[in-house]
């Protein structure tokens, strides 16, 4: 590249390629070549930080687990700040069926923000799958509450969800 804007221009082209390609219209995904295209994005600058988030979704979609997994967790040492991405690695956790990473994962992210609703509605299913029927049914518990007090909001006509 001969400067800083042929490199941009070029992330941009092959950033835009991938977005046509997750398209909602787009019924045959191939999330080899979007995982493909991210990674030349991370290549030619390390410094994308969203390019590895969507490498790893696309990994997830392509139920690459391992691979997905290491993204996420790289994503989260990149931004400790933010425990979404491990929320998002346990999420696959759970997925790839390793419910005891996925269990240690969530209770991380939730020890890091306790109002991780989506959090907490995997743990639960972590906790099912593991046999652990109290602490699933205390999940469960928070999780019903949450979206019982969401709904209220929802119905209430005066709650600033209905400003327009």
């Amino acid at each position: 590249m001969k400067t800083n804007k042929d490199k941009y221009s070029y992330l941009n082209s092959i950033l835009n390629e991938a977005e046509q390609l997750w398209k909602p219209g787009n019924k045959k995904k191939d999330y080899q070549k979007i995982i493909n295209l991210y990674t030349e994005i991370i290549e030619i600058d390390s410094d994308f930080k969203d390019a590895l988030e969507r490498r790893g979704v696309a990994y997830r979609q392509a139920k690459l687990y391992d691979q997905s997994i290491a993204d996420f967790m790289q994503c989260f040492s990149q931004r400790p700040g933010s425990p979404r991405f491990l929320r998002l690695a346990g999420e696959v956790q759970y997925l790839k069926h390793d419910y005891e990473s996925a269990l240690l994962t969530l209770t991380r992210v939730l020890q890091i923000d306790s109002n991780d609703i989506y959090c907490t509605e995997t743990r639960a299913k972590v906790y099912r799958k593991l046999g652990m029927k109290e602490e699933a049914k205390a999940d469960e518990k928070v999780v019903k509450e949450y979206y019982e007090a969401e709904q209220k909001k929802w119905d209430d006509p005066n709650h600033y969800y209905h400003y327009k």
